[in-house]
């Protein structure tokens, strides 16, 4: 799974906290760059917290 969020974004440490792998960027428009964050594994993300309802 791949998500794209602006770099000047300052929760990005969110999806990085969540196992996301920072990409290489690219410009969105003059000004503004886009981050791409990836995971290999979506199961990772997708499954229930430990000790949750799940």
């Amino acid at each position: 799974m791949m998500l794209w969020v602006l770099e000047a974004n300052p929760a990005r440490t969110f999806y990085e906290h969540l196992g996301a792998t920072l990409l290489e960027g690219r410009e969105l428009f003059v000004g503004a760059r886009e981050a791409p964050y990836g995971w290999p594994d979506i199961r990772m993300i997708a499954s229930p917290a430990p000790g949750g309802d799940g």
